[in-house]
């Protein structure tokens, strides 16, 4: 009978003796199945195994003729399926969109997951270069990669979805870790930790070797006994406000512009519902109607024959005519009634627009093909000034957040100090019934943890409903659903650790680290 010990070492060997090919289709392989520990699934022992392999891999890659190129292609190859895996619904957007734009499916399918990979590549490099057999390598590792997944965070306009840390469900007790350290600061903790289990493999005693999982261990339990801890302590109460969230579930090809009379027709109805003399305002999500309905005196018209005197928040394409070309925005705007009359009492405009869907950075070069953006009521959007804060009539005063906006933890530090509460309001149904819609509601609960604000989700073919200040979501809708959803707001807590002092203290805190560890090889050198 064969022991784990011998049968460990076997399988050791087997990774070591596989050519090019067959490594690069298991860690892309790995990569895909790592994909199952961010929602809807977060089944976090997958990106566990992923995390061990790579490092695995990597360290053969040292015994290679040219172990600096093969670290890269590993790195690659298992950051290619992992991110192939986790964003592919993005395909569905072009798809939904028609003709000729379907044709350009095979771009978030292809080089949008080799472009993403290209950070975990170069950090895989690094690693081989620098590390060594001890156990203490999983520590570079981690730090590597936490720098790779930063500047995947904010370089070309950034993109930090699916970073380790959001294999957490957000307002689960690991997900309060957020609150302190940010969820850029809890990716570095998920990369060490989930990465730890390596250490059992290579140079180094058998008691030091055992001791990184160790504390790994203890320190997973900390950041759960933390989280537990404040998740009840915490008290929340109300606000005195409620809000009407109206949301429909339609596919991204059924709101033509042809459909707005009758799509308004369906808004209406479930705003209408009973209790609305009770609402302190309605709100409506992302692009509700399709077209320019500020611009349509008929449809604004109906509005306020429904609503009566209760404000109405949405979400909508607007244009501003003074300048040539026009400048289009995609905008959260607020119509409250004077004397029966609509007044447009506050307007905050889309400043991070999505790359291809709203903005073009390659516009000229696009043109070419026949593409200029995703974009039905523009041909692209100018972005607005930054994130503001709002005030409504009967409301505390709240950050707007449109679509993938609050993916961005720092886009909203320099606002959130004068907010009560957060408003994000999307149009998910680009994406279909897969993954991405789920990812972008738990992606979007961590702004709640790390802020201390509740936040109002308003979210076609999405997740909708209420998100509590630490994370947790209320009265949920699901995708495809069309409904209307009445809440009372809630109020903020005590300001977080992360919300005024941002990433910088977990930062210091992690260089001191890198430096202590490696502190005895650095003298040996000097010496």
């Amino acid at each position: 009978m064969v022991s784990p010990a011998q049968a460990w070492r076997r399988g050791r060997a087997r990774l070591r003796t596989l050519d090019c090919r067959a490594s690069g289709a298991l860690l892309f392989l790995a990569g895909a199945v790592s994909s199952l520990a961010f929602a809807p699934f977060h089944i976090q022992p997958v990106y566990l195994a992923g995390l061990c392999l790579l490092i695995f891999m990597l360290d053969d890659a040292r015994t290679k003729a040219r172990p600096v190129r093969s670290g890269l292609y590993r790195g690659w190859m298992f950051a290619a399926g992992l991110f192939l895996a986790s964003v592919y619904w993005v395909a569905n957007a072009f798809i939904e969109r028609g003709e000729p734009y379907a044709y350009f499916f095979w771009v978030p399918l292809i080089l949008m997951p080799a472009g993403l990979a290209l950070f975990w590549a170069l950090a895989s490099a690094a690693y081989v270069r620098l590390s060594r057999r001890g156990p203490v390598r999983v520590v570079l590792f981690a730090a590597l990669l936490t720098l790779a997944e930063y500047l995947r965070a904010h370089i070309l306009s950034g993109f930090p979805w699916n970073i380790p840390g959001q294999v957490w469900i957000a307002g689960e007790p690991i997900s309060q870790t957020a609150s302190v350290i940010g969820i850029n600061g809890l990716s570095a903790l998920t990369l060490l930790i989930l990465s730890s289990p390596a250490a059992l493999s290579g140079s180094g005693r058998t008691p030091v070797r055992f001791l990184v999982p160790a504390a790994a261990v203890i320190a997973l339990a900390g950041l759960f006994a933390f989280g537990a801890i404040r998740l009840s302590a915490t008290d929340i109460e109300e606000t005195g406000a409620e809000l009407r969230i109206v949301k429909l579930g339609l596919a991204q090809s059924e709101r033509d512009y042809e459909a707005r009379a009758a799509i308004l027709d369906e808004y209406l109805a479930l705003s209408a519902s009973p209790g609305l003399e009770h609402m302190s305002a309605v709100v409506w999500p992302e692009g509700a109607v399709p077209g320019l309905i500020l611009r349509e005196p008929e449809l604004v018209s109906r509005i306020g024959e429904t609503l009566g005197p209760v404000p109405l928040i949405l979400g909508t394409a607007r244009v501003e005519t003074g300048a040539r070309p026009y400048l289009y925005y995609n905008s959260l705007a607020v119509l409250d009634w004077v004397s029966g009359e609509p007044r447009l009492s506050a307007v905050y405009d889309k400043a991070r627009l999505v790359p291809f869907g709203e903005g073009n950075p390659i516009r000229n070069l696009t043109e070419i093909l026949g593409f200029t953006s995703l974009s039905t009521n523009s041909p692209f959007y100018t972005p607005g000034e930054g994130a503001s804060v709002l005030e409504v009539n009967g409301l505390p005063p709240f950050l707007p957040l449109i679509c993938y906006e609050v993916i961005f933890p720092g886009f909203i530090r320099g606002a959130q100090s004068e907010a009560a509460w957060l408003l994000n309001i999307s149009n998910d149904s680009w994406y279909g019934q897969a993954s991405g819609p789920y990812q972008h509601f738990n992606i979007a609960r961590y702004r709640s943890i790390e802020t201390g604000l509740p936040m109002v989700r308003s979210a076609s073919a999405g997740v909708s409903g209420l998100v509590d200040p630490l994370g947790r979501g209320t009265q949920l809708t699901g995708l495809q659903s069309s409904q209307a959803l009445d809440i009372r707001l809630l109020a903020a807590i005590a300001k977080p650790f992360y919300a005024t002092h941002g990433d910088s203290p977990w930062v210091i805190a992690f260089i001191v680290m890198l430096l202590l560890i490696h502190a005895p090889r650095i003298y040996a050198r000097l010496g």
